[in-house]
């Protein structure tokens, strides 16, 4: 008959130190040792201990590591809105990513404010993770957050943003060529006729925002589209609220448009609710085209077109920053993803 400890591991229970030192014979400060790899333990007891780890099937806690290394083998990863899609998806590649190399994410939701992205900054120093990774496009009050910041950057943590180019305040950036995202975007719209096209978005409370908007007052100009503010929607309903109200007010007060730059497929898709429902159609009276290539663009009817948000490919780089402190700022690209709206 097994001992009771194997047992205990067959049937899926939690092994601790304390069941491999007792499996071992040894005291748990000499099953500590042979897992730092840190101290030298005798090649007799090493060997017992690493048998009895193999026949228990114990597996240190990430918990354990950092208490051992003083670095929890985790990433941090602060984002302004989870309930936003893009930042969903965000969320769920860079999982992806971590766990290949075997680090675990840490999420933190600030829900747009800044006292509680001080909180997880203090928060994320205790910790001792790996690295700290905030998606935000909020305007950010970086004299205020100096310190937390400095003190982050003191032991040695990596800080990455993607959102917005945060390298002045210490940040690896990764960020999207937006300039060239609308670029594209408006010579298409343009390319198949139109002329009045609108502009949704937050602007004056999101970076990301302004800097799309920017790129869409540009590009018009490349094409000798006279800018109306009229075309310019914003509501503080963001998400699929705010783009079927910012279209419905948009048609109760008659004002003339032919196609929608939303700033995210959230918007695009509450937009087009609103377009159809007052009895036009898309693409035919009304282009649109969105931001981020989310899962539910492919689902709306018609389907949306947009300007991808690479999430993979922005991930997969996060990862190669954490071993590589010679990156400061990357742009990346969008693709125009064609579908049935555009």
């Amino acid at each position: 008959m097994a001992p009771p400890i194997v047992e205990r591991a067959k049937e899926g229970r939690m092994v601790s130190v304390v069941d491999v030192a007792r499996h071992a014979g040894v005291s748990q400060a000499t099953v500590s040792r042979v897992l730092s790899g840190k101290v030298f333990v005798a090649e007799d007891t090493r060997g017992r201990v690493i048998r009895s780890i193999e026949v228990l099937g114990y597996r240190p806690s990430s918990i354990g590591k950092a208490l051992r290394s003083g670095q929890i083998a985790s990433v941090a990863f602060l984002v302004s809105d989870i309930e936003q899609g893009w930042y969903s998806a965000l969320a769920k590649q860079l999982q992806l990513a971590l766990q290949a190399v075997d680090l675990d994410l840490l999420l933190f939701d600030l829900g747009h404010s800044q006292q509680r992205l001080t909180q997880a900054l203090r928060h994320c120093q205790s910790l001792h993770v790996r690295a700290l990774v905030l998606a935000s496009s909020d305007p950010l009050d970086f004299v205020e957050l100096r310190s937390e910041i400095a003190n982050l950057r003191r032991g040695k943590m990596r800080l990455i943003s993607t959102g917005q180019d945060l390298t002045a305040a210490g940040f690896m950036s990764i960020i999207h060529d937006e300039q060239d995202a609308g670029k594209r975007a408006i010579a298409h719209l343009v390319g198949r006729g139109c002329r009045r096209i609108a502009y949704l978005n937050r602007v004056s409370h999101s970076v990301a925002g302004q800097r799309r908007f920017q790129a869409y007052r540009r590009a018009l100009g490349l094409h000798g589209l006279e800018f109306d503010e009229a075309l310019v929607w914003s509501n503080p309903a963001f998400r699929f609220e705010g783009g079927f109200r910012s279209a419905s007010d948009a048609i109760e007060k008659k004002i003339a448009f032919d196609a929608i730059l939303a700033g995210t497929d959230e918007l695009a898709a509450g937009a087009l609710a609103a377009i159809t429902d007052a009895g036009y159609r898309v693409p035919d009276d009304v282009a649109l085209i969105g931001f981020g290539d989310l899962s539910l663009s492919r689902y709306t009817r018609p389907a949306l077109s947009t300007l991808s948000g690479q999430a993979e490919e922005m991930c997969r780089i996060i990862v190669e920053c954490l071993s590589h402190s010679d990156i400061e700022m990357l742009a990346i690209s969008r693709d125009l993803i064609l579908r049935e709206s555009a």
